[in-house]
């Protein structure tokens, strides 16, 4: 099975259900599933192919998700980037892992142009379109992503996740977290970081909602304002950086969070 089955299943069945709720924007299943077959189809369109690896230093937003499901879907493997990183940081992990191309945003600066997909304006206007000749392939064994870590070395290194052993950490969290189609995610900490990527992931595999909170480009020790944001949304489970809980916990006692 492939990753990013179950979430055009989902805009399927239930198309007007919240995925992605975000400050000033709702992403609803079905406007996800178009945002995936349409990066998905931009990918092809390029010449990625099943096993390429695609780098994604994007913002954390609904694109970045989005972009994740789309690789995904076409069999390619994800290569995460932190796109707060310095010019030299992304080169040294590009020139590592050689990907065939590296999802951006638009003021990047960092990686070299014949890589660069850029994520501006209107390439989000084209591929919110949609499209359903999109490919599909990889799944099960095939590799999905390369989980990043630098650990002590500085050395760019990291596990090979299939799509089976995601599915698999998926089920995990559906037992221990309790995510299902009627729960709210709260993800306040980077979608680079494997958890908060993998719970967001999951959120939207089980048809649930996911949310940003009031920063678009959130920073792990900003965390003023995330309690009565939590308390608006009606979230039960939350992923904070444990900067932005110490900071966040006397506001959280005033609304009413504990």
């Amino acid at each position: 099975m492939n990753i990013a089955d179950a979430l055009l299943s989902n805009a399927r069945r239930r198309p007007d259900h919240p995925a992605i709720v975000e400050p000033n924007r709702v992403t609803t299943h079905a406007e996800l599933g178009r945002l995936i077959e349409g990066i998905a189809a931009d990918l092809d369109r390029r010449g990625v192919a099943v096993g390429d690896r695609v780098g994604v230093a994007l913002r954390d937003t609904c694109i970045h998700l989005a972009a994740l499901f789309a690789i995904a879907r076409i069999g390619a493997v994800i290569v995460p980037m932190d796109w707060r990183w310095l010019a030299d940081e992304k080169m040294r992990v590009v020139g590592f892992f050689d990907p065939r191309v590296v999802l951006v945003e638009a003021d990047e600066r960092g990686i070299d142009d014949g890589l660069r997909i850029v994520a501006d304006a209107p390439w989000r206007d084209r591929v919110a379109l949609g499209d359903a000749a999109a490919p599909r392939g990889g799944g099960g064994a095939d590799t999905l992503l390369l989980s990043l870590s630098s650990g002590t070395t500085g050395t760019p290194k990291g596990p090979v996740v299939d799509h089976d052993r995601m599915l698999h950490r998926f089920l995990m969290y559906f037992i221990t977290l309790g995510f299902d189609e009627r729960e709210r995610f709260m993800c306040a900490t980077p979608l680079y970081f494997g958890g908060s990527r993998g719970h967001a992931r999951c959120t939207c595999t089980s048809d649930g909602s996911e949310g940003r909170p009031s920063k678009h480009s959130l920073d792990t020790t900003e965390g003023r304002g995330q309690a009565q944001d939590t308390r608006s949304r009606c979230t039960r489970p939350i992923q904070a950086g444990p900067t932005a809980v110490w900071e966040g916990r006397h506001e959280s006692r005033e609304a009413g969070l504990s």
